[in-house]
């Protein structure tokens, strides 16, 4: 970008909402509330950009109202969304774009969520290695109560006037997190408070709210990591972690006007969890619960003449791609243990319905174990599944020519039962 080029200047091409379209039709999301579809708007891409790039430059765009949907979380709590549609995603997305290089700039090294080249994996195993200091004996695991919809527009606002050097950008941004929501039936909530999760600029702003925290627990403690509204300071000893809550605590509820959860203080030789792995010093795990948690949902894995059905496949991946990278082997192997049993038992109850080896060979080939063992051993596990379904195809053959033997056996007994009965009669 020019020097001498404003940042609203470049948002409002047409090669800018281009690239920003590309992003958006690959993360393949719903849509909001126009209805207007991924695949509806590519028909008629050229022109829906064009309209888009001369409604920013004539200072005409408004977005829509974010559509209000609820994923069910545990415990009966649900997780409440805000979808955008198709044309306010691609002008997030290329703000975020523009911006997100400044925020970069900005960020301490410690906040590892919704950020490039960091992540879940590195938040733990950097956790991990703050833990195998030797001074470090204790841990404050903390997070914010109800965070995304507690940020304060007027700081956050603020904030973005202080960073980014172009006022219209800012109100695009502040109008963005300021549009209210509806629901399916068009009842409309105005958004007082916090940022819509859904909303692309959501995990960047949220970030941002937090960077005077992070640069303020940083001069306290040095073993510190944040993955969005979830972090954990490592501390000398279990008074130093009390003190650090007491100022924590004070800081969060007067300079942000957040809450936290009720926090938890724990003797590293026992471990805790973070980011859903067990961490101390001893390594990195998994507790009874999780491990519960994620056999429950490779036991509900389907499988199809396909494969892993699509839902299927984002849970296993999902699976995959979190733990694999983080626990120890005898841990994926029981993972994995898990779902061999379950795909044989899928054999043997659908083997019907599996017209051939070929096809049973087609659904589990692309299947990824997380254990180095079974990724070695994966012509000989496919060995044992086509044993099962030899076997059931065995089983199921013998049973239908049983069947038909006894019914051509009751039919001579019943012949000769008749041919009996008649010499009988003479």
């Amino acid at each position: 970008m020019d020097a001498h080029t404003s940042l609203y200047t470049t948002l409002c091409r047409e090669e800018t909402l281009y690239e920003a379209w590309k992003v958006v039709k690959g993360k393949n999301a719903a849509g909001g509330i126009d209805g207007v579809t991924l695949a509806c708007f590519e028909d008629n891409l050229a022109k829906y950009i064009a309209e888009l790039s001369e409604e920013l430059r004539s200072g005409m765009w408004s977005p829509e109202p974010y559509l209000r949907v609820e994923i069910p979380k545990k415990k009966k709590e649900v997780r409440k969304l805000g979808l955008l549609s198709v044309k306010d995603k691609i002008v997030q997305c290329a703000i975020k774009t523009l911006v997100e290089p400044l925020f970069e700039n900005l960020f301490v090294e410690n906040s590892y969520a919704y950020r490039p080249n960091k992540g879940h994996t590195k938040a733990v195993r950097r956790v991990y290695g703050e833990c195998m200091k030797k001074k470090n004996r204790w841990v404050l695991r903390l997070d914010i109560d109800n965070y995304f919809d507690s940020i304060n527009h007027h700081l956050l606002a603020a904030r973005l006037h202080t960073l980014i050097p172009d006022e219209e950008i800012v109100r695009l941004i502040m109008l963005s997190v300021q549009m209210g929501v509806v629901n399916k039936r068009l009842k409309w909530s105005d958004a007082v408070d916090g940022v819509p999760q859904g909303a692309i600029l959501s995990p960047l702003l949220s970030n941002l709210y937090l960077h005077p925290f992070d640069k303020y627990v940083l001069t306290l403690c040095r073993s510190y990591v944040r993955y969005a509204d979830d972090f954990c300071l490592l501390c000398e000893s279990h008074e130093q972690a009390k003190g650090l809550l007491d100022q924590l605590s004070v800081y969060l509820q007067t300079r942000l006007g957040l809450k936290l959860n009720p926090p938890v203080i724990v003797d590293l030789r026992k471990g805790f969890e973070f980011l859903g792995i067990t961490i101390s010093k001893d390594g990195l795990n998994i507790s009874q619960k999780k491990e519960a948690d994620l056999r429950e949902r490779i036991e509900s894995l389907a499988l199809t003449a396909k494969g892993l059905s699509p839902e299927g496949i984002r849970s296993w991946k999902g699976i995959r791609n979190y733990y694999a990278v983080l626990l120890l082997q005898h841990v994926l192997r029981g993972l994995d243990d898990c779902l061999y049993s379950r795909i044989k038992r899928v054999i043997e109850e659908s083997h019907s319905e599996i017209a051939n080896r070929a096809v049973l060979k087609r659904m589990v080939s692309e299947i990824d174990y997380l254990s180095n063992e079974y990724q070695l051993h994966k012509k000989r596990i496919l060995q044992d599944y086509i044993e099962v379904y030899d076997l059931c195809k065995g089983i199921a053959k013998e049973q239908r020519a049983k069947e038909q033997n006894k019914r051509i056996i009751e039919r001579r007994k019943a012949e000769y039962r008749k041919r009996g009965t008649a010499i009988s009669d003479i």
